[in-house]
């Protein structure tokens, strides 16, 4: 189940980060619980467990994807894949989507570059470990697939 989230859910989005905290994830606690306030988050549920979550930031006609994160033994199931679809075609409107991702995160790469966003920019050593930080742009929402 896809829907979004609520302020009671706010511990199963820190339960979910502290277990992927390191050098290509790194939100403390009180920014996390801040872009969570201030923007539209989405999860995605297996049960009552929120397995996958995005933060949606709408800055006029740009949407940007400021943190996306799944379940730690999640990776590679899907989960974050039906998430970005399904918020894509149904809580984006127009304009372009942006997001950032460390440089070594090949699962998360293939799958933006599956759903048609186009690598634009790199923001040299940007994580804690010295690697960048690519940046994506998909240009029409139109285009995704499932």
């Amino acid at each position: 189940m896809i829907r979004r989230l609520v302020e009671s859910d706010i511990n199963q989005v820190l339960s979910l980060t502290q277990s992927i905290q390191g050098p290509g994830f790194h939100w403390p606690e009180s920014l996390l619980r801040e872009e969570c306030r201030m923007h539209d988050v989405y999860g995605s549920f297996h049960e009552e467990q929120l397995m996958a979550f995005v933060v949606v930031a709408h800055r006029g006609w740009v949407s940007e994807l400021t943190v996306l994160a799944s379940r730690k033994g999640a990776h590679g199931k899907g989960w974050m894949k039906g998430l970005l679809c399904e918020v894509l075609e149904k809580f984006v409107q127009g304009g372009e989507v942006w997001l950032e991702v460390h440089e070594g995160n090949l699962a998360a790469i293939k799958l933006y570059e599956g759903l048609k966003f186009q690598l634009v920019g790199r923001r040299p050593r940007y994580y804690s470990d010295g690697a960048d930080a690519l940046q994506y742009t998909l240009f029409s929402k139109g285009s995704v697939v499932n």
